[in-house]
């Protein structure tokens, strides 16, 4: 399976989104902040934030976007950057994968596809976060896992290096994230172990043995990657305390388990409906060509055995943990658009391929009806704030988009079967291509209302030598004025500040200005948007 087509397709859909875009908080400031502090600080073995250990997560991101920005990308681009190329990496081991489990040409070229045009794949690929360069570093172990053990014993060597470079891999992805890594290494193992049994019971026949099956050369993989792992342990126990490294190990993951993160919670099964959500249509489709249910119909044929594993059984626990957020899933995704393009091999069933196609209606029905909606006035404002409604409604270039996406989309469903029709495969990859080549024009005209962009091109902001703002503020303003320190600032305590301290200026919510009034001798010295909320900036007046 050649490599380049797909490829190319996934930068043509991901790449206009890193580059019509800037940073947005809170997450992709506060990982950019982190990582200009290392390069700062010189400090690289343990992330800080705000002057204090970031215990939240080990460092291997934040390295990846201090040196994407020494190459010369801005540092608000960079977390971006790292997804992006972390994504086309992972696309580019998918051949490898299918060679692996012997997949066939068509099936391989449909995962691809399939994987680039994966809503939920492609909104990381272009969003500043960790999952995409964990879904990279655990697809690298994948591919090294599977090419290992369909080698013949003989090359011994060859077999080595592979299990050399898993390990290396492994590290990688403990080094992302922490210990969840060792869950989509053992799920591997567990689906090539689900039809090992059958391949023992006939041992006249033929069939290889499942790939990814568990092997001593395994001991030596989960020796490098550990081994790797405790040596960047030690050093940040050395640099940072032993509470440190017992908080990024246990304490998250106990957090997470126990579900006292409350914010993160969700219903039991959501990391089901995400992986069926975040790959529409193909997961419509590939369940409509599943064979019918029979005797033995759960366990998989040895060549899928370990990709139906690698995918399912994270996903699966995932759903039964309290906390759960839609990108957890998203290291699954490789293996789940290998089985949906071996699936899609056979013709899906005629309620899939309708299930699908009225999904296809529905969503470009409701981009018309959308960008109907902008030519309405006062229609939007029951859905967004009215000022946000108020201009959005006059952008007219935005209805067309939306208008003509809309219409391009229920075309690509509507057109006719048969000698000159596409079939349903192609017909999905142009649905998804027509959605995702909207968004470089809807994005920039929503940005500015997500970013702080409008606030901190205020000039009295840049030249502020001291700050205090909200904490989902602290990261882009930090980024954009370069001051060492910007004090958090709680919901009321705004006026002392601004009386104490002349020079001071205060970034607050427009609605708490609205809750106390304005205070005598202070003014306002610049507007913005985050997040959809109207922020002002404050200062006191000589």
């Amino acid at each position: 399976m050649s490599r380049l087509g797909p490829l190319l397709f996934a930068l043509l859909l991901w790449l206009p989104l890193v580059i019509v875009r800037d940073a947005w908080p809170v997450d992709e400031t506060r990982y950019a902040e982190i990582a200009l502090g290392m390069e700062e600080s010189g400090e690289w073995w343990v992330p800080r934030f705000d002057h204090a250990w970031y215990a939240e997560k080990p460092p291997l991101f934040f390295w990846a976007i201090a040196g994407v920005s020494k190459a010369g990308v801005p540092i608000d681009r960079a977390p971006m950057a790292v997804s992006l190329l972390a994504s086309l990496l992972t696309l580019a081991l998918l051949p490898t994968i299918a060679r692996a489990c012997g997949l066939a040409e068509g099936g391989a070229r449909r995962g691809a596809f399939l994987f680039a045009t994966a809503p939920l794949v492609a909104i990381y690929a272009q969003a500043g976060y960790l999952d995409p360069l964990l879904t990279c570093a655990i697809t690298a172990a994948t591919a090294c896992a599977l090419a290992r053990t369909t080698r013949p014993r003989e090359e011994r060597g060859a077999r080595l290096g592979l299990a050399l470079l898993e390990g290396v891999a492994l590290a990688a992805a403990l080094l992302t994230k922490g210990p969840v890594a060792l869950l989509f290494a053992a799920a591997l193992r567990l689906g090539a172990a689900a039809a090992a049994r059958d391949d023992r019971a006939d041992r006249g026949a033929a069939t290889p043995r499942a790939p990814g099956r568990v092997e001593r050369l395994d001991l030596v993989v989960g020796a490098v990657a550990v081994a790797l792992a405790l040596a960047w342990c030690w050093k940040a126990r050395a640099v940072a305390g032993s509470d440190y490294v017992d908080e990024l190990l246990f304490g998250q993951l106990e957090r997470r388990v126990a579900g006292t993160e409350s914010k993160h919670h969700r219903f039991a099964g959501y990391a089901v409906l995400i992986a069926i959500v975040g790959t529409l249509p193909w997961s419509v489709l590939a369940l409509g060509a599943l064979p019918r249910v029979g005797r033995g119909a759960w366990r998989p044929p040895p060549r899928l055995a370990a990709l139906a594993g690698g995918a399912l059984v994270p996903t699966v626990v995932i759903a039964l943990l309290p906390t759960q957020q839609p990108h957890y899933v998203l290291p699954a995704m490789p293996l789940f658009a290998l089985l949906a393009g071996e699936l899609l091999a056979r013709p899906p069933r005629r309620i899939a391929v309708r299930v699908a196609a009225t999904a296809g209606v529905v969503v470009g029905a409701a981009l018309v009806a959308a960008a109907v909606a902008l030519r309405v006035g006062g229609a939007t404002e029951r859905l967004i704030e009215r000022e946000i409604a108020a201009q959005l409604e006059g952008d007219g270039a935005l209805a067309v988009v939306l208008a003509a996406t809309g219409v391009a989309l229920m075309g690509v469903v509507a057109w006719p079967a048969g000698a000159g029709g596409a079939n349903v495969g192609v017909r999905a990859v142009a649905g998804g291509a027509a959605l995702f080549l909207m968004l470089p024009l809807l994005l920039p005209r929503v940005e500015r209302f997500v970013a702080a962009n409008e606030l901190l091109e205020a000039p009295a902001l840049r030249e502020a030598a001291r700050i205090a703002a909200p904490s989902a503020l602290r990261s882009s303003l930090r980024l954009t004025t370069r001051l060492p320190r910007i004090d958090e600032l709680g919901r009321h305590p705004w006026g002392p500040r601004l009386r104490d301290e002349r020079g001071r200026l205060v970034v607050i919510w427009e609605d708490e200005r609205a809750e106390r009034g304005l205070l005598d001798g202070v003014a306002v010295v610049a507007h913005g948007w985050v997040r959809g909320r109207r922020v002002i900036a404050l200062q006191a007046t000589p």
